[in-house]
């Protein structure tokens, strides 16, 4: 998977997935799956059209959307929606 997210040829990496393929036939749903076209843009700088000042400086990780979601429930559930938006 890091050959994947780290090649830098659109080429590379459709010979990646080729490879996969090869060697493994039931790996078919997971390559339909990667080779979306938002799905590998996501993944790899070099098949994405975001500018590479911003590919560069956004987090590889999940962790700010994890920690807003915690603090978003941080005041409790099912609440009010005047307590909720006071909150």
């Amino acid at each position: 998977m890091l050959t994947l997210l780290t090649a830098e040829l659109e080429n590379a990496v459709n010979q990646l997935f080729d490879d996969i393929q090869a060697i493994e036939e039931s790996a078919t749903d997971w390559i339909i799956f990667y080779r979306q076209k938002w799905i590998i843009e996501s993944l790899n700088k070099c098949m994405s059209k975001i500018a590479n000042e911003v590919w560069i400086t956004s987090p590889n990780n999940t962790n700010v959307t994890e920690a807003a979601h915690a603090l978003c429930n941080c005041r409790g559930r099912d609440l009010k929606l005047l307590t909720a938006i006071l909150h």
